[in-house]
């Protein structure tokens, strides 16, 4: 029998290259209706011209011109189409189909269906694996895997409950067949597992000698808002923040390097300490705390605890009290300031302990505000000096007589 068939085929090849129209029939209830076909096994139908059918139950249609099928229930329906394996049936001119109920469309030439239960609609586009489908509209694409489906031009999708409905690619897992991983954007490259949602999402280029943006998490607009944008995850009261982790090991730091590796925020092994390692450090905008939260309007840092300096230089001091200097400078006398005490408990201009307490001190004001008691006082005293130098030469003089 096995011997019959090679020669029935062997003869076919060899009349149709000879030009000679001949069709071969083998086996019961096979029918050829094409110009030099084939039909071997039980229940196959050649209609086309060239084309062959074998097995059980396959055929191939009066337009499969050179068409091939084989197996059982599968149909070639396109010119130079091939079907193989069970129930499979390519309409498109070119296309293969083969596996298990997998098909290429009417439309799907030049495609590729194989696997169960797959299907190609678009032109020169690939389904492979089980229930991958490339919809209508998916010329040159690509759908790879279990459950996958794509329904855009030079698309590619790989993995399982996969919806590509963009240009790009996607890869991974969906959570079931009901929670798919669903990509719509447009010239993406998306990546996530276990979610309907993709992890990490890489942007086209905008252009020759540029590259793209990258998203971690569910980034909405119409990209990131930055060369890396991570953004946290929140659903039902769960989620994870957008944190990133840089963790050192013996020998070797974790570090954010700016520009180059001079310039880094570091932490070393088995440290709590961050260091910084910079030429200097700019702090544009915005408002720094160190121990705190930084809310107190009009100042840019805020520390809670102690500060340790060799020097501290106060810039734009409003008045240096050169002024009591001055001719035209008016003074408490010492009276005068002996009464304001009594009634204030503090100097003149000097704030009281309960604003202090309130408000804490202006270092820049106070010291102008202490120079100029001081300044007051060096009057004071060089009064009284000259006070007492008149009245020792008095009592010098009281003397003499």
């Amino acid at each position: 029998m096995k011997n019959n068939i090679l020669k029935s085929v062997a003869l076919s090849v060899m009349m149709a290259v000879c030009g000679i129209t001949y069709s071969q029939v083998n086996y019961s209830g096979c029918t050829t209706n094409g110009e030099t076909s084939s039909a071997i096994g039980k229940g196959c139908v050649s209609s086309g011209k060239y084309s062959f059918s074998g097995g059980l139950n396959s055929s191939t249609s009066v337009d499969a011109w050179s068409s091939f099928s084989f197996g059982e229930g599968c149909t070639t329906n396109g010119e130079t189409s091939s079907a193989i394996g069970k129930g499979c049936v390519s309409s498109g001119k070119y296309s293969f189909s083969g596996g298990l109920n997998s098909s290429t469309s009417v439309d799907a030439w030049s495609s590729f269906s194989f696997g169960e239960g797959c299907n190609t609609q678009g032109r020169y586009s690939k389904a492979i694996g089980y229930h991958a489908i490339v919809g209508s509209s998916g010329t040159g694409s690509a759908a790879i895997g279990n459950e996958v489906t794509v329904n855009s031009s030079a698309a590619t999708a790989i993995g399982t409950f996969i919806t590509l409905n963009s240009e790009g690619v996607a890869i991974g897992r969906g959570v079931n067949n009901i929670d798919r991983m669903i990509v719509d954007r447009h010239g993406v490259i998306a990546f996530g597992f276990d979610s309907n949602l993709p992890t990490m999402t890489v942007f086209s280029a905008p252009g020759k000698n540029r590259t793209g943006k990258v998203a971690i998490g569910n980034v909405t607009g119409i990209e990131p808002s930055a060369k890396l944008h991570i953004k946290a995850d929140k659903h039902n009261g769960f989620g994870e923040d957008a944190d990133i982790l840089l963790q050192s090991q013996a020998g070797f730091e974790a570090a954010v390097c700016f520009q180059n590796k001079n310039n880094k925020i570091s932490v070393a092994t088995d440290s709590n300490i961050m260091n910084f390692t910079a030429g200097g450090f700019s702090f544009a905008t915005g408002k720094v705390g160190i121990g705190c939260e930084n809310t107190v309007e009009g100042y840019a840092l805020a520390v809670n605890g102690g500060v340790m300096s060799t020097r501290v230089s106060v810039m734009d001091v409003d008045a240096w009290p050169d002024y009591v200097f001055g001719g035209d400078y008016h003074r408490m006398s010492l009276y005068e300031l002996e009464e304001y005490i009594g009634l204030n408990h503090h100097l003149p201009e000097v704030p009281s302990a309960e604003e202090v307490a309130e408000q804490g001190i202006d270092l820049g004001e106070m010291n102008a505000l202490l120079l100029q008691k001081v300044e007051e006082l060096t009057l004071h005293v060089i009064e009284l000096q000259k006070q007492i130098d008149t009245q020792q030469n008095e009592i010098n003089e009281l003397k003499a007589k």
